[in-house]
């Protein structure tokens, strides 16, 4: 008898699938930008199954993490074909500089997971192009002490630590209660601001 001739079966490389495709990005300065809503509804449109995790810390339950020394940044995952790709990104200013924790509102936190959304979604292969040399020191600056720059924010090398940074919380009164003035930390001061419409201690939120 003869023997069928059987086809390979072609296993589809989804990266490939999405790096092919252009979509518009936005300069501003130096930077190049993609909105992450148009690189989600390319994703989506291919790969309905598709997720976005956005991790938040352990005790606190914000969607960011601190330290005092260096600031904070966001952790988000974007999930394709089971395959999960994490970014952490820091929360900057329009220089793309970090922001003291003390300053952090919560359109910075917004902001800073949809830009780690786009690049999450870039490690699957959509615009990864936006991102090529990005950790490149850039001779303009004419400073040699100063490491690759990890999205627009370089790091000394005087720093003893590197980014990311560990997952610990910010215990230091930052705010003051509105209502009682006594010294809140952050997280109570984030929770309160989005729950309540002002910055509250834990007492206070009660009246509310």
């Amino acid at each position: 008898m003869a023997k069928e001739n059987k086809k390979e079966k072609k296993v589809e490389n989804y990266f490939n699938d999405l790096n092919k495709i252009k979509c518009d990005d936005v300069k501003k300065g130096q930077f190049s930008y993609l909105s992450w809503s148009d690189a989600w509804t390319e994703v989506k449109k291919r790969y309905p199954d598709s997720q976005i995790k956005v991790y938040e810390h352990p005790e606190t339950f914000m969607p960011y993490f601190c330290n005092a020394q260096h600031g904070a940044m966001v952790k988000v995952g974007v999930i394709i074909k089971k395959i999960e790709h994490i970014v952490w990104l820091p929360l900057m200013d329009y220089r793309n500089k970090s922001i003291q924790v003390d300053k952090i509102s919560t359109m910075d936190v917004n902001k800073a997971i949809q830009r780690a959304t786009a690049k999450a979604i870039a490690f699957h292969g959509l615009s990864l192009y936006l991102y090529r040399g990005e950790d490149f020191p850039k001779e303009s600056d004419g400073n040699h002490n100063l490491k690759p720059s990890f999205d627009g924010v370089k790091v000394d090398n005087k720093d003893k630590e590197d980014l990311p940074m560990k997952e610990v919380s910010v215990t230091k009164p930052v705010f003051k209660c509105e209502d009682c003035k006594v010294d809140i930390p952050l997280d109570v001061h984030t929770w309160s601001s989005v729950n309540k419409g002002k910055s509250l201690c834990r007492d206070c939120q009660k009246k509310y």
